[in-house]
């Protein structure tokens, strides 16, 4: 699957406009994308027990993507908040509080 993905992305880049690529996703989405200390993911949920910050865990793997050290000079990224059903969020904030509890930094 994840081959006809990234054949697909660069079918459709234009080399002279988009240039791809490919960084390896270990670890981004439970490292903390503000301080860049290993966190907690659960449940799709992301908290640092080093600086506190939490949020979606997909949304913080892609701010640490879109930081990335082989991104060059010159190359811009955006990274959107992505759209959560408010049911969702009442379950994520209950996840976050767990998550908060058992770290014994917080």
């Amino acid at each position: 699957m994840e081959a006809r993905v990234t054949a697909k992305i660069k079918i459709s880049a234009t080399p002279e406009i988009i240039k791809t690529i490919k960084i390896s996703p270990y670890l981004t989405s439970q490292t903390c994308s503000r301080c860049g200390k290993l966190g907690s993911r659960s449940k799709g949920f992301f908290v640092c027990s080093h600086c506190g910050y939490s949020l979606n865990a997909d949304l913080n793997a892609s701010f640490n993507l879109a930081k990335h050290h082989s991104m060059t000079d010159g190359v811009s990224v955006a990274v959107t908040q992505p759209h959560i059903q408010s049911d969702d969020v009442k379950g994520l904030l209950t996840t976050a509080t767990e998550l908060m509890n058992k770290s014994p930094h917080l």
